[in-house]
């Protein structure tokens, strides 16, 4: 197994209904390794027209999981909004759930 399917699975989860879902957030994480790109332009990119209703409920369904654990971040430029992926997020997010294990899964002293 690769390293972007084990961030892709520790991030999703592994239930069925998620499997479309996934495919397109590693999409999603490949496109943005390159840079910051504007929202609609990496909705297109993953196959999502941003105009439909749907298909921005869905692009928000992708990129929640992501934004939960920090990994990624919007910024307005020129009135476009660009979004981006951002390791120290991520990274503030991982030591946090490392210092829940220290405290749950540590001994008691």
């Amino acid at each position: 197994m690769k390293g972007i399917d084990r961030l892709v699975d520790f991030v999703y989860g592994n239930h069925p209904k998620r499997a479309q879902i996934k495919l397109m957030g590693k999409d999603l994480i490949q496109k943005l390794r390159e840079g910051p790109i504007e929202i609609r332009e990496v909705c297109k990119q993953i196959g999502l027209d941003y105009e439909r209703p749907a298909d921005r409920k869905k692009f928000y369904v992708i990129t929640k999981p992501l934004r939960e654990v920090g990994a990624l971040h919007t910024t307005k430029v020129g009135g476009k909004t660009r979004i981006y992926t951002s390791y120290e997020g991520f990274k503030i997010w991982l030591d946090n759930i490392r210092k829940a294990g220290e405290y749950w899964f540590g001994s008691k002293r």
